[in-house]
């Protein structure tokens, strides 16, 4: 897919140009699962859609189950990287680039009686944030402001300004990305953890000189800024369940745990590809793979280049074997994944601007729904 959206700058004039439109071909779209159970069966299980970024191919996209196979749709989006679902029901997706688009997603349901997450409303957000993963909790929307070693956040429905929530105390305020802070979540305590690249104080990037990002990286609580992870390599998606914290050790593959304290670690799964996106839920982990790029492989020391790929892994949780795999022959990378619970056992699509089971005619729900 040709690459339209990497001059920044661009983002607003090429979304307003395209009209969201589908223009992924079907290598793009192109799959194949393996595995001791199929996707749609778990999908069932939990009753739920699952939602992804295909950040570097501009692609966010649903996978949903119907009675015996899957449905993927994806719409066209700039640089999509977090996904979150808030009390409200609606879904949040971050556009990251400069500037940033933070869009707001509701369910509506068509004419034929089908169920479509539809973009209402859409705010613009500086560039210099750098925005990574996004977290709806109670009724605010809290960003990974990478760009400013912070985690800001606004009102979940767009209504203030943005404010700082968290500035590690080692960091100076007013400096750019050092330490590439880039997920968030917290316990039943309200205790806040972040991954970051780097945990040391620095005024640049210090996985960017000859020794590369190996080992430098860490977790970080965000209460007493203490680290309570050390030697990771580009880790991402922090997530907690039962007082366990889940993160990707992403630069080797791997999928890991530990207490809340830091302790008693554990390797769940090395996979075969950088893992980034993370989702904790019943019995099973949902992890997003994505190959190693041309030119970047001091970010994954531990991947082969030649072995990863591009998918979403299913893992049982305690035995830490894969359940399923979801690969995109030619796909790229995945930055995050989301659940979003199924109403009434709907399936659940994104809108296309052609309608193709209507020899391409114009999409009436894309072009006339209504808030």
């Amino acid at each position: 897919m040709k690459n339209n959206h990497t001059a920044e700058q661009r983002n607003l004039s090429t979304l307003a140009s395209s009209g969201m439109s589908n223009k992924f071909s079907p290598d793009f779209c192109a799959y194949k699962e393996s595995g001791s159970q199929l996707f749609h069966e778990i999908c069932s299980q939990i009753n739920c859609n699952l939602a992804f970024t295909r950040e570097y191919e501009h692609a966010f996209g649903i996978i949903t189950a119907m009675s015996d196979k899957l449905a993927i749709s994806y719409l066209e989006m700039p640089h999509p990287s977090g996904i979150t679902r808030g009390n409200d029901g609606f879904i949040y997706v971050l556009s990251t680039r400069t500037p940033h688009l933070l869009y707001r997603f509701r369910e509506v349901q068509s004419s034929d009686n089908e169920q479509y997450l539809i973009p209402d409303l859409i705010k613009v957000l500086p560039g210099c944030l750098y925005a990574h993963e996004l977290l709806a909790k109670d009724e605010r929307l809290l960003i990974n402001a990478t760009g400013l070693n912070k985690v800001v956040s606004l009102a979940i429905d767009f209504t203030d300004q943005l404010r700082t929530d968290y500035l590690p105390r080692f960091i100076p305020d007013g400096l750019t990305n050092c330490m590439q802070l880039n997920s968030l979540c917290h316990d039943s305590a309200n205790t806040f953890y972040s991954t970051c690249f780097s945990t040391i104080k620095s005024d640049f990037k210090p996985w960017k000189d000859d020794m590369g990002p190996l080992n430098k990286g860490g977790i970080i609580r965000h209460s007493d800024d203490e680290v309570i992870v050390n030697n990771l390599t580009c880790p991402h998606s922090a997530r907690i369940a039962n007082d366990r914290l889940f993160y990707c050790n992403s630069g080797f593959g791997e999928v890991r745990s530990c207490n809340l304290s830091g302790g008693d670690h554990t390797v769940i799964a090395t996979l075969d590809g950088f893992t980034r996106g993370l989702i904790i839920h019943n019995d099973f982990i949902f992890v997003g793979l994505s190959r190693v790029q041309k030119g970047k492989n001091q970010y994954a020391p531990g991947v082969s280049p030649q072995s990863s790929k591009c998918g979403i892994v299913t893992i049982n949780r305690y035995s830490g074997k894969i359940v399923n795999i979801i690969e995109w022959d030619n796909g790229a990378q995945i930055f995050d994944i989301q659940l979003i619970p199924k109403e009434a056992g709907n399936v659940l699509y994104l809108p296309q601007n052609r309608d193709i089971r209507q020899n391409d005619a114009p999409s009436h729900l894309f072009y006339e729904w209504k808030t």
